[in-house]
């Protein structure tokens, strides 16, 4: 699964941008020259304990996307360096 996301996030970044796995499921992204208001991500994920549960897991994580994408709240924690 760590491996689906790192390649996700590999192929949605630009070639200055930088991203790293952080630790554990923990990853980081460095974008270059972006203002505040263009950063928008959403995710959805749900938990299974075995592959029966596989499609109810799907429509979980799908679930908790779309309510995420309507809640419109940006929901980040950010910090700021001036280099």
């Amino acid at each position: 699964m760590i491996k689906i996301v790192a390649d996700s996030i590999e192929e949605s970044i630009r070639a200055k941008d930088i991203a790293f796995r952080y630790g554990g499921d923990e990853f980081v992204i460095l974008l270059h020259d972006v203002r505040d208001d263009e950063i928008h991500v959403s995710m959805g994920a749900a938990a299974f304990d075995d592959l029966a549960d596989l499609q109810t897991a799907f429509q979980k994580a799908d679930r908790h996307l779309y309510e995420e994408k309507q809640h419109k709240k940006l929901r980040t924690s950010d910090e700021r360096y001036d280099l």
